[in-house]
């Protein structure tokens, strides 16, 4: 886990250095205000996973705020699956750097979080595990590349994680975005 801070702290610090560069700051394109609405539907450890995400981009800096919901699926038959279900609520501030190239943008993020959830222990008997609360704060993180179909609407394809001392966890998400790029 060490190494994958590490690893996300030099992304984002090289991440840093090159969009500062000074043949970012003359690019129109680079150079504007823009803001968004997104829903995704993906999946991590937890099951699939829905998000709600509100972005605002100035310049290259990307301000973000997210609410996601990973659940497992049981389908409505509880006598047949593991207990307790797993899920998890993700609550998160993020702060990343952008980089827009003609209808394409990409961007790295990383913040801080609030977790809370279920996960499963030991085994009791049968399908029943021990129910493990997870309520942590985490260092929530994600790579995104967008691709924009008009000024207003555009769709996205995020790798994002979350390191925390309770439940580390990565996934993939795909996003649609409304707003104004």
């Amino acid at each position: 886990m060490r190494h994958i801070i590490h690893i996300m702290f030099t992304i984002l610090f090289l991440s840093n250095q090159i969009f500062s560069q000074s043949f970012f700051s003359n690019d129109s394109l680079n150079n504007r205000i823009c803001y968004w609405a997104g829903i995704g539907l993906g999946g991590n450890y937890f099951g699939p996973n829905l998000s709600l995400i509100l972005s605002y981009n100035n310049n290259h800096d990307l301000y973000s705020f997210k609410f996601s919901r990973s659940s497992e699926l049981n389908f409505g038959v509880e006598d047949n699956f593991d207990k307790p279900s797993l899920h998890l609520n993700e609550f998160s501030f993020l702060y990343g750097k952008t980089l827009r190239q003609s209808i394409v943008l990409f961007s790295l993020s990383a913040g801080l979080s609030y977790l809370d959830g279920v996960n499963r222990g030991t085994q009791i008997k049968n399908e029943e595990f021990e129910r493990i609360k997870i309520n942590t704060i985490g260092i929530p993180f994600e790579t995104e590349l967008m691709l924009e179909f008009s000024k207003y609407a555009g769709v996205g394809f995020t790798f994002y994680g979350n390191l925390n001392k309770k439940e580390s966890y990565i996934g993939g998400m795909f996003r649609i975005k409304v707003g104004l790029f």
